[in-house]
């Protein structure tokens, strides 16, 4: 018991000087074209008990929770609305990840301050949820020049739920049924979504599909939907980078150019900035400033993966019907 409080007071150690410097991207060797691989795992000697999984973001957590059900006891890591850039963690959580017979990442270091930690420290045990997903590519060095908000396509979520259960089959055999049942019918809720996003966002004119968002989180979905992005206020993967005044200043002309007066914020990060840049719109007789689900989920109805994409939905179309946007 006392060398295990030991590593954990090491580990801690190790995670406080990692995140007392900022963290400086550096780019890496072709990186803009790298795809995470599923890794093939050992079956548990479970011996009765049920298999211990830790997943770091909400939205992971609750894709994971589909698939294996009460065949795994599960701990998340990141609850609502908690930014995965910026989370570090707990004492508690060094805990549960050193218990864990398998870890859930988002994979292209979407956690920030926790995804080297856990690789340095459990690597043997963490698997990268976006596995087999080909991500879209950026002219940056952040987040090794890939975009790592891939659950904004539903499409991409679909692979997140094949690979836990492929990982959850490894691990745990016996339950192999079960985790292929549990899948297929989350796959088949995943599809039903869709249907019904397609439907929704046909009501928009594709001339009338603009956005701009808090941070550059959303790529897959105005890739998948055929937005136009008119810019960030943050112009960055993440949401710990700082805009600087000409930034915000060309934010508010391309705003001007395109007609447009809505703003979208994020549950999980301040928008103070937003409200800053709606005071300079000269062209807007009146904007709007909506909150978007991103990187956690909320409560209530966006408390699932599901109701948080129904959530973000309802409030782009409510944005774009405003009559303020040209």
């Amino acid at each position: 018991m006392k060398n295990r409080q030991y590593l954990l007071i090491i580990i801690l150690l190790l995670l406080t000087a990692c995140t007392v410097t900022p963290k400086q991207a550096t780019p890496q060797q072709n990186t803009a074209t790298t795809v995470l691989r599923l890794p093939t795992l050992e079956a548990v000697k479970l011996a009765g008990r049920k298999l211990k999984v830790v997943a770091t973001t909400s939205i992971i957590g609750d894709v994971v929770a589909n698939v294996g059900g009460d065949a795994i006891v599960l701990t998340t890591l990141m609850g609502a609305n908690q930014d995965p850039h910026s989370y570090q963690a707990t004492p508690a959580d060094l805990v549960a990840l050193e218990q864990a017979d398998v870890i859930f990442v988002n994979g292209w270091q979407l956690e920030e301050q926790l995804a080297g930690m856990v690789k340095r420290n459990f690597g043997q045990k963490m698997v990268a949820i976006s596995a087999e997903i080909t991500p879209l590519t950026l002219n940056s060095a952040e987040h090794g020049g890939v975009d790592p908000h891939v659950w904004f396509s539903i499409r991409n979520v679909a692979q997140w739920t094949r690979n836990a259960a492929t990982i959850f089959s490894q691990l745990d055999p016996d339950n192999a049924t079960l985790y292929a049942q549990n899948r297929d019918r989350y796959l088949q809720q995943l599809g039903e979504l869709s249907d019904e996003v397609d439907g929704l966002i046909a009501t928009i004119p594709k001339d009338k599909r603009k956005l701009v968002t808090n941070h550059d989180a959303f790529g897959y979905f105005v890739r998948d939907y055929e937005f136009e992005l008119i810019g960030t206020v943050i112009p960055a993967l993440s949401t710990s980078a700082e805009p600087s005044s000409k930034q915000l200043a060309a934010l508010v002309q391309a705003m001007e150019a395109a007609g447009v007066c809505t703003l979208f914020t994020e549950t999980t990060a301040n928008g103070a900035l937003a409200g800053m840049i709606s005071a300079e719109l000269t062209t807007c007789p009146d904007v709007q400033i909506l909150p978007l689900y991103s990187g956690a989920l909320g409560t209530g109805a966006a408390s699932t993966y599901i109701g948080l994409f129904r959530s973000n939905i309802e409030t782009i179309i409510s944005g774009q019907s405003s009559p303020e946007n040209a």
